[in-house]
């Protein structure tokens, strides 16, 4: 098990890129778990974990619930599910709701769109220098496959120093290639930047609805750092 910190920040997140918990993978009555399942199998067979199937609860409400105590008796590290396409009304509604499951399960939530077939190999992560967000660039390292990369963005140029540091020490800690890059400060230019990534991390608090809207791929919203409490190097 290994910390890091932010230059600059007093916070400390532990890092680490095998998963030591088991997963949860929940559903929601048309939203497909395919990529789920298939993404939950990869990480199991990867780092020798259970992954663990909660049916779909039928009314409205009622499945966040189940899974957040679900999450909580089997002591999972990640939960996932399956996200609706871009462009559609339910879309905003998940993120809603994967953002309240996150929070009270105290686990990071891994969206997963149907036609996913693998773990994914480049993923972003929007933050600061909170703790929260380090959480965030820590969670989506453990999922990150064989030759992945991770960015660090942030809206504000001068965190970007520090974030730079945390990128190295990411790096050296992950064996992978980590690196620190200034977010789009233009909504409209938010979707092309995200584009090319296949995993968005966000912490809960200040999860960007424009940057979870423009996000391809899977997303990862990630709680607090009091959440994190599996993974290791």
């Amino acid at each position: 098990m290994t910390t890091a910190t932010v230059i600059g920040s007093e916070a400390r997140v532990r890092i680490g890129r095998r998963l030591a918990g088991p997963l949860l993978i929940t559903s929601r009555q048309g939203h497909s778990v395919a990529g789920a399942l298939r993404v939950a199998e990869a990480l199991a067979r990867r780092d020798g974990v259970h992954a663990h199937v909660l049916g779909t609860a039928a009314e409205l409400g009622q499945a966040e619930s189940a899974a957040s105590a679900a999450a909580r008796e089997r002591g999972a590290e990640y939960i996932l599910t399956g996200v609706p396409p871009r462009g559609t009304r339910a879309r905003s509604a998940r993120f809603a709701a994967a953002t309240r499951l996150a929070d009270d399960a105290r686990v990071p939530v891994l969206l997963v769109p149907a036609e996913t077939e693998s773990l994914p190999r480049r993923a972003v992560v929007a933050m600061d220098s909170d703790e929260a967000s380090m959480s965030a660039a820590a969670a989506a390292l453990a999922l990150l496959g064989v030759d992945g990369s991770l960015t660090l963005s942030s809206a504000d140029p001068a965190e970007i120093r520090a974030l730079q540091g945390f990128a190295v020490t990411l790096g050296v800690l992950g064996g992978l290639d980590v690196r620190a890059t200034v977010l789009p400060p233009v909504p409209s230019m938010v979707p092309g930047f995200v584009g090319g990534f296949d995993l968005v991390a966000v912490p809960t608090a200040s999860a960007d609805p424009v940057i979870l809207a423009s996000a391809p791929g899977s997303v990862l919203i990630v709680p607090t750092a009091e959440a994190d409490e599996g993974g290791g190097v």
